[in-house]
């Protein structure tokens, strides 16, 4: 080749060494960008795995948050007054000789006799069953939703002391018996009838005459409590009937209008840190030369990745989540008990605090690890 060609092959490269260098940037930008965005949603979805997937960390909110000891005063309160109206439709006092016995218990006494039947260890134990059956359904360990709680507790304090300590207290509201009362009553007992007998405290010689009916029909109350009552039937969302059956997959609520959606949003969150290192290896064969091209573009992409997490989850973050806190709550809940409704939305925002705290101090420290990368990129470009 003479001088003269050699001189235009200079001037003039080839165009096929600026195709390989264009697309080399192309992918480069595409990894780069890859990486940010997913290895921003790994932060995430790693914190996520701990902290909204995990039954310890919702054990101890509640825990925190007292709730155990306050589910029972804020559940009572509202069934007391649906216990109220019952009493008016006749349907508590169905298994009690009387309908009317239950007539001058007020709203205290219904929060005591509730509040003993609902114990805090009672609830302890239920939470820590029904954070099990949640947690399997949304991890994809079960086909459907179930929230089975179980009866036999309660079932047993209505036929032992506490079942005692229930009709003394329903006893000790009626109005003393006058005389023309009591010639009632003890002609009622004497036919074997308290159906008509007045409603009225007699003395205590006359109390052994109406307690053995009174306590029958608590028993028989009792006996009618199923073992285990699934939520999701009473309400409505399952079949039919309130003992759950052996057997039963539960509902599908995350599943059932979206077909496999959430299937592939679960896995998309338990592999997310994979596909972000695998984007960061991608980046790496792509652009990578020498140590300098390390730092830079490592240096670029974990900083851009942790600004980026740390952005969502102190704009965003809590705001969205309160948002599905609320829809989750549903108007139903906060309309009929609007303190257990502010009790729930106390834990969830208690978790996803936890969760945004954590992935804004991880994304912080990535994000520095990042700018560090990127001034030693500097120094060392500085020094050749």
């Amino acid at each position: 080749m003479t001088r003269q060609a050699q001189y235009r092959s200079t001037e003039n490269p080839q165009p096929n060494g600026n195709k390989r260098s264009f697309l080399a940037g192309c992918f480069i930008f595409l990894f780069l960008t890859a990486f940010i965005l997913v290895g921003a949603a790994a932060m995430h979805a790693v914190n996520a795995e701990f902290f909204l997937f995990r039954k310890g960390v919702y054990l101890q909110v509640f825990e925190e948050n007292g709730l155990y000891e306050r589910f029972p005063g804020l559940i009572s309160e509202p069934l007391a007054g649906q216990a109220q109206t019952g009493v008016e439709g006749g349907q508590l006092s169905a298994y009690l000789p009387n309908r009317g016995v239950l007539q001058y218990l007020d709203r205290e006494d219904y929060r005591a006799i509730l509040s003993s039947l609902i114990t805090p260890d009672w609830v302890r134990e239920q939470a820590s069953g029904l954070l099990d059956q949640v947690l399997a359904y949304v991890n994809l360990e079960t086909p459907g939703l179930r929230a089975v709680i179980s009866m036999v507790e309660i079932r047993e304090r209505l036929q032992g002391e506490t079942g005692q300590d229930i009709l003394e207290r329903i006893m000790s509201s009626w109005p003393a018996c006058t005389m023309s009362q009591l010639l009632e009553m003890a002609s009622a007992g004497l036919n074997g009838n308290l159906e008509n007998s007045p409603v009225c405290l007699p003395p205590e010689e006359y109390i052994p005459m109406i307690t053995p009916a009174l306590q029958d029909g608590l028993h028989e109350m009792a006996a009618d409590i199923p073992d285990e009552v699934d939520l999701i039937q009473q309400s409505g969302a399952g079949s039919s009937g309130a003992a759950s059956e052996p057997g039963m997959q539960g509902v599908d609520p995350l599943r059932g209008e979206s077909g496999q959606v959430y299937d592939i949003l679960r896995w998309s969150i338990r592999l997310a840190p994979l596909v972000a290192l695998g984007l960061l290896a991608l980046l790496t064969l792509a652009a990578v030369r020498s140590w300098r091209d390390i730092a830079l573009w490592w240096g670029l992409a974990l900083a851009g990745a942790g600004v980026l997490a740390l952005a969502t989850s102190l704009t965003v973050g809590l705001p969205l989540a309160d948002r599905l806190l609320e829809r989750a709550v549903g108007d139903e809940l906060t309309g009929s008990m609007p303190g257990l409704a502010q009790l729930v939305l106390e834990t969830g925002r208690t978790v996803f605090e936890r969760y945004f705290f954590w992935v804004g101090v991880e994304a912080a420290i990535l994000a520095l690890a990042g700018f560090v990368l990127l001034l030693i990129a500097l120094l060392v470009s500085r020094r050749g």
